[in-house]
């Protein structure tokens, strides 16, 4: 929690809740470090939940991570634009399928069917590896 030399306040939230907390950083290090979805992709994710659910905590905390993971600034402000201009097929389709996920809960065959095929079985499911905890950090 603290590895990279601070506890975030969301973080400092949590370990109100020692049980939560671990669980938390188990499940959340599980999907960052532990799947094989293409970092940038996992970024996108993160930072279009954080838009959808005006969560600019989350959204200003992972700006550093989609920079690391390669997305140039242009794309992580068209996330936030929710401009669809600057991405490709793949990552349409991730955001599509983020936007399905996080504001109706369910993926419809079609909106699956395209993204299916692009990622590897562990990477994917029939909800994204990596939207339901983002939806949940804004109640913390």
């Amino acid at each position: 929690m603290a590895s990279r030399g601070k506890i975030t306040p969301l973080y400092q939230v949590l370990l109100n809740s020692l049980p939560v907390a671990t669980g938390w950083e188990a499940l959340l290090t599980a999907i960052r470090q532990q799947m094989a979805l293409d970092p940038g992709l996992r970024e996108l994710i993160i930072l279009r939940v954080a838009v959808l659910n005006q969560a600019d905590y989350e959204f200003q905390a992972h700006v550093p991570y989609t920079k690391s993971a390669g997305l140039p600034e242009a794309k992580f402000e068209a996330v936030k634009a929710m401009d669809p201009t600057p991405f490709d097929e793949t990552e349409r389709a991730v955001l599509d399928y983020t936007d399905a996920v996080t504001r109706d809960i369910q993926v419809d065959d079609r909106l699956f069917a395209r993204i299916k095929d692009r990622f590897d079985p562990t990477a994917r499911g029939r909800s994204p590896p990596r939207s339901p905890p983002t939806t949940w950090s804004p109640a913390f």
